[in-house]
């Protein structure tokens, strides 16, 4: 059994999945626990910023259009909630 500690923020945002789907070209993002985002942000590697998404709704699962044109890359997928930040790590083959 798990513990339910609320101030644990590692707990919280390590409910968070993050996976590249190349066939639909977007970021997938699992919020199981339904945890309000306020913003999401996607940087490559060398820290510029990519895209910027804002207005998030409440939703378990979270589909994030990306460009055909984002090279083969290690990308950071950068969350924020009202319990803190969070950064994800993301290949796109």
């Amino acid at each position: 059994e798990e513990e339910n500690n609320e101030e644990s923020e590692e707990e919280i945002t390590g409910n968070f999945k993050v996976l590249y789907l190349s066939e639909e070209q977007s970021v997938y993002l699992e919020n199981p626990q339904l945890i309000q985002i306020k913003r999401l942000l996607i940087y490559n590697i060398n820290g510029s910023l990519i895209k910027a998404f804002y207005d998030i709704p409440i939703i378990s699962e979270i589909y994030i259009p990306m460009e055909s044109k984002m090279s083969s890359a290690v990308y950071i997928l950068k969350i924020y909630t009202e319990k803190g930040v969070t950064n994800l790590k993301f290949v796109r083959n």
